[in-house]
């Protein structure tokens, strides 16, 4: 492309060049003149000659013309072929860092909703993958985001998406009924996939459940909640913004499941030393079948598939995942 575009403007220059020498000569015009009239000329702007013109000045200035025009739709034919092939050697490179995903997440929609999520999953350094059919909507992306320009709903679009290899998918669509037609496409392609969806209408989130969504989000009801909490216990919403949003206070906040090769099953949580050695703090357990454990104490047991809520520096988690995972 830049090497084209070195040629067209050596060509323009020599045209310019060209034409103002050649009326120097053939009329005998003073330097300004001759380039005055080569501007207009290969401008093709039509304003009148500089000076009563004899025949051969005419003869050359049509052949000026012609040259002039030439490379104007030179320069044009060139410039839409090197933009083609920009886009598609683009769209090549990013399907091939698609395709190299794997435990990534998948967006669908690249909405309101779509790109706040897209920015909270890149600040906390997850893969991720935007697929978004509207090119209005794609205008503004950053350059650091995958996406794809397509219809989500298609099978194979998800498939190049990298479903398969993908640990999640979140629709946020334009409507309920796409965002449960993707859902249903996508645990037809991965069974495992965690999938979150958002619903506008209350009767849609049956729908979306039942299409294989693990839940099924209404953006007005959690908005509503959120409203009330600031309202009520505004320190303690700013404490969980300050919490979950701030990197530099070095806290987040995590679930961790435990296997059952885990050394730190049926031991209790002040033998397993987390809180001590680690300064994890556990605000939680999720156990399957038992529901929640609030504020565990201390003799509490960890069992297999216990989910932890834990609160504590990046680096400390990392460790709990680990012993969480291993014997």
């Amino acid at each position: 492309m830049f090497k084209d575009l070195k040629n067209i403007i050596f060509i323009v220059i020599v045209l310019f060049f060209g034409g103002s020498i050649g009326y120097v000569l053939i009329e005998d015009w003073n330097i300004f003149d001759s380039l005055y009239m080569t501007i207009i000329t290969l401008s093709t702007t039509g304003y009148q000659e500089v000076m009563p013109m004899s025949q051969p000045g005419r003869i050359f200035t049509m052949f000026l013309i012609i040259a002039g025009i030439s490379v104007l739709f030179y320069a044009l034919s060139n410039l839409n072929v090197a933009l083609f092939e920009r886009n598609i050697f683009r769209d090549r490179k990013m399907q091939k860092r698609i395709q190299n995903l794997s435990n990534h997440y998948i967006i669908c929609g690249f909405g309101k909703i779509g790109k706040k999520i897209a920015q909270e999953l890149y600040r906390r350094n997850k893969p991720f993958v935007i697929i978004e059919l509207n090119e209005s909507q794609l205008l503004d992306i950053p350059d650091q985001y995958l996406y794809m320009q397509t219809d989500a709903t298609e099978d194979h679009n998800l498939i190049k998406a990298g479903i398969e290899r993908a640990i999640g998918l979140i629709a946020v669509l334009g409507s309920d009924a796409q965002n449960v037609f993707t859902t249903l496409s996508a645990r037809g392609l991965n069974g495992q996939l965690k999938i979150i969806a958002r619903a506008d209408e209350e009767n849609s989130r049956e729908k979306l459940l039942k299409a294989g969504a693990n839940r099924a989000i209404l953006p007005y009801e959690i908005g509503g909640y959120r409203i009330v909490q600031a309202m009520l216990r505004p320190v303690v919403v700013d404490y969980m913004d300050e919490l979950v949003s701030r990197s530099e206070i070095g806290l987040e906040m995590e679930e961790i499941k435990i296997d059952e090769a885990s050394k730190i099953v049926n031991t209790t949580i002040a033998s397993s030393k987390i809180r001590s050695e680690l300064n994890v703090i556990i605000i939680g357990i999720y156990r399957r079948g038992k529901d929640w454990i609030y504020n565990p104490k201390s003799d509490v047991k960890f069992e297999t598939d216990d989910i932890l809520i834990v609160i504590g520096e990046m680096n400390d988690l990392t460790k709990l995942q680990k012993i969480a995972q291993s014997s």
